[in-house]
């Protein structure tokens, strides 16, 4: 009986013992090779299988070779263990070419994942972006500019000023487009509001090439913001010094800061043209369309509402000066005829009375060109009379929905070559 009891033991054994899985090597996969800059990258593994035995290393062998290993790549390691892990290499060199695998050893060896390869970064200087000074400043524009440089692997795909009423301006707000490259540059802000606090900076959108596989970085840099304000808008303005004299020759201008009230409706008929300082035969009386004009208070300001033949506008914000009943009153026009920026100025002058307005003139004054070659000089002027000497009081439903601005063209049609 003892001897059965024994053979059973032994064959138990055996088949125990035949039953047991042949241990491996661990199973390993290289999962990625990511945020790669200049000197860095992150890569990670994982653990799928440990081969029966315990893992007791794991890491990562990296090299500028294919194939690395332990024997011929830097070598990291990342605990132990089945699942997932990760790790950044650091102080690599910029734009080179590096292969990683993942690596897992037990008690039977060391296995290696597949290989990733990435190519680093090349280590990009951003350009330095300089805000001028702004200068020139008037009610309605300013200039301001920039200075750029750049290192070697920077291209500058555009540059310009970016200017809002906020203090941060961004490329999302009002801008200029002056060019590429680096360098200095002046810009010219138009279409400011007078009396107005503006923030203003220089602004520079670079490509670099980031490595040799042609990625590029896409960036805006910004200058140091700078704050000015616009003046307000004055007759010095409307009537510049350089031609003051002479519009005044022509043209009654009231100073004083207590106008009479002109709300109203009133026709200048038979409008007539007296001086313009362009044509050669300026003292020529040449009869023109008749000239309507409104004038409302609206929200302590004073509106104007203007039509002539085919042309309406409209106009807030009229400025008005003068005393007892004479006054002069003037507003800027502005636009893009021909793509360049110009300015006119408006001003109406005259004495309040109950039939309309009396000795009423006006002139037109080109305040800016921008050298458009269309256009007449800078401050060119015309000046225009009401020839029976007054505007009468006329009610012709001046405050309508329709009237409208008309484009830069029509407003500026009178002064084309």
């Amino acid at each position: 009986m003892k001897t059965k009891l024994f053979l059973f033991f032994v064959i138990l054994c055996t088949l125990f013992v035949s039953c047991k899985p042949e241990l491996e090597k661990p199973t390993i996969v290289t999962k990625f090779a990511d945020n790669i800059t200049n000197n860095s990258v992150t890569c990670g593994g994982e653990i799928i299988s440990d081969g029966g035995a315990d893992v007791t290393s794991r890491g990562f062998c990296l090299n500028i070779s294919e194939n690395p290993t332990f024997s011929n790549g830097f070598t990291v390691g990342c605990g132990t263990g089945l699942g997932n892990y990760e790790y950044e290499f650091t102080d690599l060199r910029e734009n080179t070419r590096y292969y990683v695998r993942a690596y897992a050893a037990n008690s039977e060896g060391i296995s290696y994942g597949n290989e990733l390869s990435f190519l680093t970064d090349i280590n990009v200087i951003l350009p330095i972006v300089t805000t001028l000074q702004v200068t020139e400043i008037t009610p309605f524009t300013a200039n301001c500019g920039g200075e750029i440089s750049i290192e070697e692997n920077s291209e500058i795909i555009s540059r310009g000023v970016c200017w809002s009423t906020n203090p941060e301006p961004t490329i999302n707000d009002n801008r200029t487009f002056d060019g590429n490259g680096n360098g200095r540059f002046v810009s010219e802000l138009t279409d400011l509001e007078e009396n107005t606090d503006y923030y203003v900076r220089a602004y520079a959108i670079s490509k670099s090439r980031l490595n040799d596989n042609s990625d590029t970085l896409v960036s805006t840099i910004y200058g140091e913001v700078m704050n000015f304000k616009t003046q307000i808008l004055s007759i010095d303005y409307a009537v510049p010094n350089e031609i003051y004299e002479l519009v005044s020759l022509y043209f009654p201008i009231y100073d004083g800061v207590n106008p009479p009230n002109i709300e109203g409706e009133y026709v200048s008929s038979p409008h007539v043209l007296i001086y313009e300082s362009y044509a050669e035969n300026p003292e020529t009386i040449q009869y023109h369309s008749d000239r309507y004009l409104g004038f409302q208070y609206t929200n302590n300001q004073m509106n104007f509402y203007g039509k002539q033949s085919d042309l309406e506008e409209i106009r807030y914000g009229v400025k008005i000066t003068g005393e007892d009943d004479h006054f002069t009153c003037y507003y800027i026009d502005d636009g893009y005829p021909g793509g360049y920026y110009a300015q006119q100025s408006f001003i109406f002058s005259g004495k309040k009375t109950n039939e309309g307005l009396e000795d009423f003139h006006g002139a037109v004054i080109l305040l800016e060109t921008s050298g458009n070659p269309e256009l007449f000089d800078k401050h060119s002027f015309r000046v225009f009379k009401d020839e029976d000497g007054l505007a009468e009081n006329n009610n012709w439903m001046l405050i309508r929905s329709d009237i409208n601005r008309h484009s830069d063209d029509d407003l500026f049609r009178m002064w084309l070559k």
